[in-house]
């Protein structure tokens, strides 16, 4: 009996001290920074139904362990009209760690036009 009860406390102190380096791994060197999105202008103007790549016009990302993560930045949502021609377009990236970053900007539609009826 005397074996079996050595055996568990030599298992439990294993197992504990097993939890407490992952944890210690975990919060030492897991990187938790979020990237930064950067933009240009803080209004962007653009055609209605203009594509991804005009939308992320003047929009660039960068993180410290990451590098350059522009080629990863995506469109999150567009709001519906705010007033006639602009709404609030909002950005988004993450980085091989899993962190994320949003930027929102305003968008001026240039060629919008208020729906209208006709007989």
């Amino acid at each position: 009996m005397r074996l079996i009860e050595k055996i568990t406390v030599i298992l439990f102190a294993a197992v504990l001290l097993a939890f407490c380096a992952t944890q210690v791994c975990l919060r030492l060197f897991i990187d938790r920074t979020p990237p930064v999105i950067y933009c240009d202008s803080e209004v962007l103007e653009t055609k209605v139904g203009a594509s991804n790549k005009a939308l992320l016009q003047g929009i660039t990302a960068n993180d410290k362990k990451d590098g350059d993560l522009t080629d990863q930045v995506l469109v999150k949502s567009i709001t519906p009209l705010i007033t006639d021609n602009t709404a609030k377009i909002t950005y988004i990236v993450f980085d091989s760690s899993d962190n994320m970053a949003t930027y929102t900007r305003t968008i001026r539609y240039t060629n919008y036009e208020k729906p209208h009826f006709v007989l």
